[in-house]
Parts: structure tokens; sequence; C-alpha cells
């Protein structure tokens, strides 16, 4: 194993069908809804579990790192044959936050490239002889997708 495989992110909304994902036909994300689109345990618990029938469709064993957050059950980890659970000590986020900060911002400005690139394309396709882009808009599904690709 080298590191290389990337999972989709988890996506927490307000809305079972939200209208942003109207024309979609598939996401490149997980998503789950909550009456506050925060991470519960039950969230949590659902996801690890379909990490876990993956990865045993895969015949492959990953370890997954949670913080404290009370999102994170301790009870998870007990019935998993594939996915090892480790738990980071208390007090460590502080240490660990300039790599969170660092992974949100890479995020960002790739999402935001991406975004422009297409603004771009569809600019120049309809309008080949301007160069100003104008002020269109994209809809949510389009920019989480922007934002998980390479």
């Amino acid at each position: 194993m080298t590191g290389h495989q990337k999972l989709k992110p988890l996506g927490i909304g307000r809305s079972k069908n939200p209208r942003c994902f109207k024309d979609a036909k598939s996401l490149e994300v997980d998503y789950d809804l909550n009456k506050k689109s925060w991470m519960t345990s039950k969230i949590c618990k659902k996801w690890v579990q379909k990490l876990e029938k993956r990865l045993i469709a895969e015949c492959r064993k990953i370890a997954l790192a949670f913080d404290n957050c009370p999102a994170h059950p301790k009870e998870i980890d007990q019935k998993l044959k594939n996915v090892t659970v480790f738990y980071l000590p208390r007090n460590t986020t502080s240490k660990l936050q300039p790599m969170d900060q660092r992974v949100m911002k890479n995020f960002k400005i790739r999402y935001r490239k991406r975004i422009v690139r297409k603004l771009s394309l569809r600019w120049r396709t309809i309008n080949p002889c301007q160069d100003q882009l104008p002020g269109k808009h994209i809809r949510n599904f389009q920019s989480m997708e922007l934002g998980c690709h390479r």
C-alpha cells in the first residue's frame, strides 16, 4: 500500500433530496443528512460500516485515526474486521491543527481553480471572441464535484 487511495468526502446536509442535486446522476461525494448538518455518531457508524463492506469486498484492510470528537463513538471498532480504528489522545488537536489547516487550504485552492477553469472553458465555448468571464452561477452539486476531482 502506498497510501494513494482516496475516499470520497462525506458531505452532510439538511435535506434528503436537496434542490441543488436535482439534475445530478451521481455524486462524487458520499451524502448524508442531519437536522443541523453536523456529524453524529449515527452518521459516523453508518459511514464506517459502508467502508468496512467495501474493504471486505476488495480484500483490503486499513487504519483510521479519529480525534476525540463525540461523534466518533468508542464502540465502533469492536465489530470491524477490515478497519482498525485508532483514537488520538486528548489535547493533541492543537498539535495536529496545522496539518488540518493545510489539508483544508489545499482543498479550497484546488476547488477554486477548478471552478475558474470550468467557467473559463464554458465562457470561451459560448463566446470565443470575449476575454472576460461573466458572473455565472454553478450549482452546488457541480461545485462539490469540482472540489473532489483533480
